[in-house]
């Protein structure tokens, strides 16, 4: 009979019995004594058994499907996964290939009490896991709650005797980075200044665009701490102010969407966002040349009997009018005291709607469980309580940041450029409609 030995090992997981010569030198004695050939060794190292795309156990399967062995051979169940639905769907799709997965230190006979008992060991295998990542997320979580930042010391800091600090050197880099953005050099151009002038990283190598991306999203450097889509206070002195924390991303924000920007879209406010209120189409940016000058107007393009898709909105208005227009609605708003929520950080509010996710998932899978007999009533309570809990304290210290319209009027009012007014009005806006008889102002998560 031939077999394939299959050993894996997590990063966490690299000592003791689970090594990997521990695990091979046993599978190795039990197929000599068994008289079985081995055909290959598939070996997945620093690989969660969590994970079913793992690359040898992945080719380990599409052999088997060939008929190049006919057992599989691990040291216990879990090195094979340490999910139910990873081990069960893959298990499936071995027997279309007469293929079985043997544990040579959980021996389970072909019965329906064997068949109950390898069940019960590939579900210990995942509560493991799972009780692990529990209680891993509690240390962090308590660490946070210490105002401490639960991973590894990001660049720009050092740590001495069990405290974090600035380490001088390194934050002058990171100021430097900040500063060089706000002046309008993109990631590249940074990343080439720190190595022409051979600047170090933390881990060596050279700078590369994505290193100083992950630096401008670090809230620690402005003194909080971002941990499952909530920021916290941090003990942790801040390398920069909160102000030029937020300044960055409201730029970066910008440049994401003004990439290419012609002349007419930064000369004049609302060309580019303004939208016909009847048809929502953009509005067109439209001239008349008299006396060898140019007259701009705003105008609805569909509103024409040549188009296919005809508007009636046929309204046409010099630039400068709407602009007043618009100033004058922002000024009634203002003095309407409108409230708003401000845009928040997009990895922080991806950070929250995935915890939130996992949480809901982890509550499901506890149904199926208990429904299976593999928990008590009390321990089934108690569980879902703890998380349940956990999902509400996710919702409450959710951030929200709100601001008033009075001040987004002061801080637009204050600007002279064009452009700058437009990107301050795109953070908190999300249409401008022009009607025939009135314009109106779209207020992002008005409260």
């Amino acid at each position: 009979m031939k077999a394939a030995i299959y050993t894996r090992v997590s990063s966490e997981e690299q000592v003791d019995n689970y090594s990997l010569s521990a695990q091979l030198n046993e599978l190795n004695s039990y197929c000599e004594k068994n008289n079985i050939t081995v055909h290959q060794v598939y070996t997945d190292e620093g690989i969660s058994g969590t994970k079913e795309d793992r690359p040898a156990f992945q080719k380990m399967i599409r052999d088997a499907e060939h008929g190049l062995f006919q057992i599989i051979l691990v040291h216990k169940f879990d090195r094979f996964a340490r999910k139910v639905e990873i081990s069960q769907k893959v298990k499936n799709r071995l027997k279309k290939s007469s293929v079985n997965v043997i544990s040579i230190t959980e021996p389970i006979e072909n019965s329906p009490i064997g068949f109950f008992q390898e069940g019960l060991l590939e579900l210990l295998s995942e509560y493991y896991v799972r009780n692990l990542a529990t209680e891993v997320k509690k240390g962090l979580k308590e660490r946070v709650l210490e105002g401490m930042p639960p991973g590894s010391v990001p660049y720009g800091y050092k740590s001495d005797s069990g405290k974090i600090v600035i380490d001088e050197e390194k934050a002058k880099v990171v100021l430097c980075i900040f500063e060089k953005y706000l002046q309008g050099d993109g990631y590249g151009k940074i990343a080439n200044h720190l190595n022409e002038n051979r600047i170090p990283k933390l881990r060596g190598g050279a700078w590369r665009h994505d290193d100083i991306s992950r630096m401008l999203y670090t809230t620690l450097y402005y003194g909080k701490i971002t941990y499952n889509g909530n920021l916290y206070e941090s003990k942790v002195e801040p390398i920069i102010s909160e102000e030029m924390f937020w300044e960055v991303q409201n730029s970066r924000s910008s440049k994401k969407r003004n990439v290419y920007i012609t002349d007419n879209k930064k000369k004049y406010l609302l060309a580019g966002i303004a939208r016909c209120g009847i048809c929502k189409r953009n509005l067109k940016l439209w001239y008349q040349t008299y006396k060898d000058k140019r007259y701009y107007s705003y105008m609805c393009g569909m509103a024409s009997k040549y188009k296919k898709v005809f508007c009636t909105n046929t309204r046409i208005t010099r630039t400068n009018k709407i602009d007043a227009e618009l100033i004058l609605a922002l000024k009634d708003a203002a003095e309407k005291n409108i409230v708003i929520k401000t845009p928040q950080n997009a990895q922080i509010e991806f950070a929250y709607e995935d915890r939130k996710k996992k949480i809901t998932s982890e509550l499901e899978r506890l149904k199926a469980a208990y429904l299976r007999g593999l928990f008590e009533i009390d321990e089934f309570e108690e569980t879902k309580k703890r998380l349940i809990e956990e999902l509400k304290t996710c919702e409450k210290t959710r951030i929200v940041n709100k601001i008033e319209v009075k001040e987004v009027y002061q801080k637009f009012s204050e600007l002279e450029d064009p452009f700058k007014q437009k990107q301050l009005l795109e953070k908190y806006i999300t249409a401008i409609e022009l009607y025939p008889d009135r314009l109106e102002i779209a207020w992002k998560n008005s409260l």
